[in-house]
């Protein structure tokens, strides 16, 4: 126990280019520890060597893992453990931090890093993990480290505020970021892959590209047996799923925080950021370039179904995804920092102004932060804020200021209606979730739950090709390019818009985010048979191609023949429908017989397999589940919480599960798919995009039209 000692006290921070740098005190404390601490004070433009600290306030690995998901396969329960916190002398007083932290500073002792008294001798192996490394380059060793939970005074919500503010500059000042992953080095052979196998994959994936995605990801394959030899093939197959389990555990990886902590340093230098596994230390690049490099070629999706539990299967299958939305992320931002001022929202309609293409950087962002988690949930919205900042080409961009004195909800809303103001679209109303997926109590229905993690937005869900080859492929129901002020007014809670009713919801299909099995496709096929029009309104469409490009989102490639997609269709309907009748035969005997009867019945229709092409299907189907078409991965991104519906003037529609009959569908300005709203006395609810066929590209984009567009307000 540490002999009593009076509490720590934080002394103001004299100025606002002041931060609190942490330096390690070894040998000189009658406690237990075998070290003491001492906080120092510097300015930002005149700062010493040190490092910034990316790490998880809570254990580092999660001492459970959950087997209930919610309806994006993200597990609902991760254990949700307080911080265990420690006392450690300070100055002379008693400091309290959490357990991971102080592990942090005991194993940075052991190894003369951050103290104030360093033995000549070997420069730490942190800082020489590579040439390229800034520390190596430079021969640097940093005297201090920056720690968030103890630089800066977390019960002082305005410093707090602050030093969230500048926390861009703190991580680009340092010399390196450093993720501390706990103090237990990993698993013997989840090492081996990160430091052995991954390298010489990245090797081989940057030599074949895609070629690897046609190879048994269990390098079975003479090919991989020739270039990895037959010893390195079997320790893979022996090593592979202890790494998955080493990455699926490993709480930092869902922390919101390391986004920006590791994005700040990774865009300066990818060798800049290194990860420290107890005494093991990796580059971050290494491991970022080996999990993107094996997704890119399916193998983590062919090797997911061979591991030895469902529980971690299904933490891997939402670990990675979190993932590649964490790459595809500092892609983006790599490109804007790069090119210059493009059009960052997925399409390339002209360019931007710097204020709009900022705070098309800043709603992108917290869109990311949706998968990942905070304890707090204002910093959905505050943490990417340094991330943004630092990508801005000019200073006159004022992004939100955080400020901890005030809740949640009047955060979001206040943002929500800054995006709407700011940005040339009116997408921030498309990240809206139903209201059963709230968790933060009295937002607006147009004001999106940032907290809440997110299901594939309409228009970003698509493969769209070049505009400029072809242009009507961008959703676009008004048909007019952006428009800057496209809100109406705002009074702290209500939105006005201008926009119009186009239809009403009058039929409610199947529910398509359930496991393929469940999804009541003889429904489809049964709607199909009973219709009396042969052709869908307002195009030269027959109904069976209408139904197959709305359940896609119309995402079928242009630029193939028409026959071409049909016949991909064909197959993608075989193996669903192929699922489905097995699941019902198991349910009772004879029971998928009815699917095969509707497909017989349905023969001319050529979107539709035939009979023999399901029955193929049937005998295939295991065999092929493991390896996804284009198709497969689409519907997984479109068909991700929503519904089927039908309207009263006959259209096909997908939009958000718990939508209503007698819903409306609008089409509001400045909107890149129409809306669904529904009425109350005050106004209207927003329950979320859709998707309708033959509206979506300006089809009803009359002069008249235009003309009728009337202001709504959403509550």
């Amino acid at each position: 126990m540490l002999r009593t000692l009076d509490t720590y006290k934080y002394q103001p921070l004299p100025h606002d280019r002041a931060i609190r740098l942490v330096q390690i005190i070894p040998d000189r404390t009658e406690g237990p520890n075998g070290f003491s601490l001492t906080l120092k004070i510097f300015d930002l433009k005149d700062l010493p060597l040190f490092c910034a600290l990316s790490y998880t306030w809570k254990s580092p690995m999660l001492a459970r893992l959950s087997t209930s998901s919610d309806p994006d396969g993200d597990p609902a329960a991760y254990d949700n453990d307080p911080p265990v916190l420690v006392k450690v002398q300070c100055d002379g007083k008693q400091l309290t931090t959490n357990e991971n932290a102080f592990n942090f500073l005991h194993r940075a002792m052991l190894e003369n890093m951050f103290v104030d008294d360093q033995q000549l001798g070997s420069t730490p192996k942190i800082f020489r993990l590579h040439n390229s490394q800034t520390a190596c380059k430079n021969r640097m060793v940093p005297d201090y480290v920056w720690i968030d939970a103890i630089c800066i005074n977390q019960n002082d919500p305005i410093e707090r505020s602050h030093q969230v503010s500048i926390m861009d500059r703190i991580y680009q000042q340092s010399v390196m970021t450093i993720v501390w992953m706990g103090k237990d080095d990993p698993h013997p052979d989840a090492r081996w892959v990160m430091e052995t196998f991954a390298q010489r994959f990245i090797a081989l994936h940057s030599q074949i590209g895609a070629q690897l995605s046609t190879l048994d990801a269990d390098c079975t394959d003479p090919f991989l047996v020739q270039y990895f030899g037959a010893e390195e093939c079997s320790r893979w197959r022996q090593s592979w799923e202890a790494f998955f389990s080493l990455m699926v555990r490993c709480r930092w990886f869902s922390r919101g925080w390391a986004i920006q902590e590791v994005l700040l340093k990774s865009l300066q230098n990818d060798y800049d950021v290194a990860y420290m596994w107890g005494s093991v230390k990796i580059l971050f690049k290494d491991v970022w370039d080996f999990l993107f490099g094996a997704a890119q070629v399916f193998w983590w999706v062919k090797l997911r179904p061979r591991m030895s539990n469902n529980e971690l299967e299904l933490h891997t299958r939402w670990g990675l995804s979190r993932f590649m939305r964490m790459q595809a992320l500092h892609t983006r931002l790599l490109h804007h920092l790069r090119e210059g001022n493009k059009d960052g929202s997925g399409g390339t309609e002209g360019s931007m102004t710097d204020t709009q293409r900022s705070w098309v950087d800043f709603f992108e962002t917290v869109q990311a932060l949706r998968h990942h988690k905070f304890s707090d949930d204002r910093d959905h919205v505050y943490g990417c804020l340094g991330l943004v900042s630092s990508l801005q080409r000019t200073s006159n961009v004022q992004l939100p200021v955080p400020n901890y004195e005030r809740s949640t909800t009047e955060i979001y809303t206040e943002v929500a209606w800054e995006m709407l103001q700011q940005m040339p679209y009116l997408d921030v109303l498309n990240t809206v979730e139903g209201k059963d997926r709230q968790s933060v109590s009295d937002l607006p229905s147009w004001v999106p739950n940032f907290a809440a993690i997110p299901r594939s937005v309409l228009r970003l869900a698509l493969p769209l090709e070049d505009p400029s080859v072809h242009p009507g492929r961008y959703f676009n129901p008004l048909k007019r390019p952006s428009t800057a002020l496209s809100t109406q007014g705002f009074d702290g809670k209500k939105l006005s818009v201008r926009g119009m009713m186009v239809s009403i919801i009058s039929k409610a299909g199947s529910s398509l985010f359930n496991a393929i099995e469940e999804i009541q496709l003889e429904w489809f096929l049964d709607m199909l048979l009973r219709s009396p029009e042969q052709k869908y309104p307002g195009t030269n469409q027959s109904l069976d191609e209408a139904l197959c490009c709305t359940l896609l989102a119309n995402s079928l490639s242009p630029t193939m023949p028409e026959t071409w997609n049909s016949t991909s269709f064909q197959s993608f309907w075989s193996k669903l429908l192929a699922v489905r009748i097995e699941y019902l035969e198991t349910q009772s005997s004879g029971a998928g017989s009815h699917i095969l009867s509707l497909v017989e019945i349905l023969q001319e229709y050529s979107w539709i397999p035939s009979k023999p092409q399901v029955m193929d299907a049937m005998l295939n189907n295991g065999r092929a589940a493991g390896y996804p078409t284009s198709l497969d991965l689409m519907r997984l991104k479109v068909w991700n919480g929503r519904r089927f519906f039908g309207t009263e003037d006959g259209r096909f529609g997908i939009g958000p599960v718990d939508f209503e009959l007698g819903d409306e569908v609008w089409i509001l300005e400045g909107g890149r798919t129409p809306y669904l709203l529904r009425r109350r006395d005050v106004g209207c609810v927003l329950i979320g995009e859709v998707y309708v066929h033959g509206i979506m590209y300006g089809e009803l984009a009359t002069s008249d039209f235009y003309h009728s567009l009337d202001v709504v307000t959403l509550v």
